[in-house]
């Protein structure tokens, strides 16, 4: 059975949302983790654990990376993007809850760079 884009966004959606979820619940200690003066690896080992969660999500529903760019700069594009956002949102004064961050991941997913540019 052939998933649609609604159930793929829906999948994403809550993954993205328990995940923040949990972050939410640990925000001082990743943020410490993921701080200048925390583990310098950190940040690595939580984007070797993102990524592969990516390639088995993306393998589970029939999904790949086009050939626009390299893979591998895909994937860094993909997983280091999504990983900053939740880094600011950490270091945010005046965070999003979990669920609304989960559709700002959401949001970004699908849109450009040039997207979030307007010129006059």
């Amino acid at each position: 059975m052939a998933r649609t884009d609604e159930d793929i966004a829906s999948s994403t959606y809550r993954i993205f949302n328990y995940y923040l979820e949990y972050i939410n619940q640990e925000r001082e200690t990743i943020r410490v983790l993921l701080s200048p003066n925390g583990d310098p690896y950190f940040f690595d080992k939580i984007k070797q654990i993102i990524d592969q969660l990516f390639t088995n999500k993306l393998t589970e529903l029939n999904g790949h990376f086009s050939d626009k760019l390299p893979i591998s700069y895909s994937m860094e594009l993909s997983i280091t993007n999504l990983l900053n956002i939740v880094r600011h949102w950490l270091n945010s004064p005046d965070p999003e809850s979990p669920d609304e961050l989960a559709e700002i991941l959401m949001q970004s997913r699908l849109l450009a760079p040039r997207d979030l540019l307007v010129f006059d």
